[in-house]
């Protein structure tokens, strides 16, 4: 799951998609473009992308070869990247990043396969207020 924040750190909408089994790299991909995807039609031009993961950080800044499993999503991601806009790719520590975390825990009980939370759920109120303070746990 992720969560799409405002200029100042506030929640405008969050959002998660059941994946199924696949790959821990596969699934942050998939979220990112999903996220992506959806940041655009709503008009959002200028984007950061927070993720814990230096492989995804590093699969969208250089891009991979196309025997890469994973090369037509990526391929994908920097289709919606070069329509213009900024987006940037940033890594942050792995407890930085608690809201998509949370979403990801909830993804088995949505009822749909795709699910947009135009207001906070509850369950993701305490990770909120970790994230915007900006604290990271180590695991």
């Amino acid at each position: 799951g992720g969560v799409i924040k405002g200029d100042y750190g506030e929640f405008l909408w969050a959002f998660a998609k059941k994946l199924g089994s696949c790959s821990i790299l596969f699934a942050e991909l998939w979220e990112i473009y999903h996220g992506l995807k959806k940041a655009w039609e709503r008009g959002f031009r200028r984007i950061r992308i927070y993720t814990d993961s230096m492989n995804v950080v590093s699969l969208l800044m250089k891009g991979c070869y196309m025997i890469h499993p994973c090369y037509q999503l990526v391929r994908s991601i920097h289709d919606i990247h070069h329509h213009g806009g900024f987006i940037y790719w940033m890594h942050v520590l792995r407890g930085a990043n608690q809201v998509a975390d949370s979403l990801a825990k909830h993804e088995a009980s949505l009822p749909t396969s795709f699910h947009i939370f135009e207001f906070a759920p509850s369950f993701i109120a305490n990770a909120l207020r970790v994230d915007s303070a900006c604290i990271a746990f180590p695991r």
